[in-house]
């Protein structure tokens, strides 16, 4: 490869943030990503210190994806009929009252489980409505040449987020207390109301809508009928549903398996955040390169193998895996999202993003519950491994059904 090559590679990777409009959000949403992975830090190491429960840590998780999962399809259809930018507007200010309440209450003194599982849950519905609207707002800002770039653009912001959340947060969890990080959550959303604000180019609102039953159904006809889009919506699912242990369940496996304390379990989930802005820093330069079903399937094989290995390691191995396992499991959600957006005309995308939204964030939730319970049974480390070994095994079977098939 040539220097001058590089440059241009170099050049087009970044192609997005030439729209005034993507990098103001941009931006503004990297700080609010980043204010959210602070309150999970707080949440979730202030349930497992009440509870003692890794069913707990389960059931909060659960409790905010079942709400957004049960309500996305109606999300989607709202993105479709409404002025977006407001939409947004006022789900991020929901957003910012729900983390605000769980401040005041921590700072009274008076926070208990029952509250986190509830503003989990009210926070659940809001994403509902907010999720399809964002995604399906891309196209708008970037044009749809720089689709594929602002997909990667945007992983790598969520998951530079993802290394600056939970290392502020930590930090933010021993010194200040969890009132602060709540307090803080609460704050960046208004970051991200404001950059709505300033932004230029909304689509329009669309005229003469369908009645909200038969839009839905023209969505699910329209999948129902592109089995390579099936494909792809099920192996999101799967790698949600397999990889959701790999963050849920960190609390239990820090203080029960390693014995150490709130510092440890933000710097995994640091580590994992740094192997997920490996991979999208790797596809915002150097593309969707080779076949996508055979790179997302290596994906799965790499979270798999990883979670099984966490069953023999020791603390300093246990860093590098959930690194990798960070890498391989964001790398398979880029590759996915820039196949389905791709593959799906626009007059159904805000639809089928839903059912995207849907496959993943139902598939989260119910592993995050699933292994919960096994590992409350059994031990986190057969968790782990379970799951892994189930994620070699789809990827696996998938490669078979697809090579009889040819």
């Amino acid at each position: 490869m040539t220097e001058e090559t590089e440059q241009d590679q170099w050049k087009n990777g970044w192609a997005s943030l030439r729209h005034r409009d993507f990098r103001v959000l941009w931006a503004a949403t990297f700080v609010s990503n980043a204010g959210s992975w602070m309150q999970k830090i707080a949440t979730a190491w202030l349930i497992y210190h009440l509870t003692g429960s890794q069913a707990w840590l389960g059931t909060d998780a659960f409790a905010s994806g079942f709400t957004t999962v049960v309500l996305l399809p109606v999300g989607g259809v709202i993105a479709d009929r409404l002025d977006r930018r407001w939409l947004l507007i006022w789900t991020n200010t929901a957003c910012a009252a729900l983390a605000l309440v769980l401040a005041l209450l921590s700072f009274a003194g008076v926070l208990h489980v029952w509250h986190i599982i509830t503003v989990s849950a009210l926070g659940g519905i809001v994403q509902a409505a907010m999720v399809p609207a964002s995604t399906s707002l891309l196209p708008a800002l970037v044009g749809e040449s720089d689709v594929p770039n602002a997909i990667a653009l945007n992983s790598l912001q969520f998951n530079l987020s993802r290394v600056a959340g939970p290392a502020i947060g930590g930090l933010t969890l021993v010194y200040l207390g969890a009132g602060w990080s709540f307090a803080i959550n609460a704050a960046s959303f208004l970051v991200l109301v404001a950059a709505f604000m300033l932004i230029r180019t909304v689509p329009a609102v669309p005229q003469g809508k369908l009645p909200l039953g038969r839009s839905l159904l023209d969505g699910l006809r329209f999948i129902r009928g592109r089995t390579d889009l099936i494909v792809m919506l099920a192996l999101v699912a799967a790698i949600a549903l397999l990889g959701a242990p790999v963050v849920s369940l960190l609390p239990a496996l820090v203080k029960d398996v390693f014995g150490r304390q709130a510092s440890s379990y933000s710097f995994l989930l640091t580590c994992f955040g740094a192997g997920a802005v490996v991979a999208a820093v790797s596809s915002t330069l150097f593309g969707q390169r080779g076949s996508g079903l055979w790179a997302i399937l290596l994906a799965f094989v790499i979270v798999g193998i990883c979670q099984v290995a966490v069953l023999f390691s020791t603390w300093s191995l246990v860093i590098v895996l959930v690194f990798i396992g960070g890498f391989g499991f964001v790398g398979a959600m880029i590759r996915l999202g820039t196949e389905i957006l791709q593959q799906t005309d626009d007059a159904f995308r805000g639809r089928v993003t839903s059912v995207q939204q849907i496959c993943f964030r139902a598939g989260q939730p119910i592993g995050a519950l699933l292994g919960g319970f096994i590992g409350q049974a059994w031990g986190v480390r057969v968790v782990f491994s379970v799951f892994g070994g189930v994620c070699v095994a789809v990827a696996v079977l998938t490669a078979a059904i697809n090579a009889t098939r040819r």
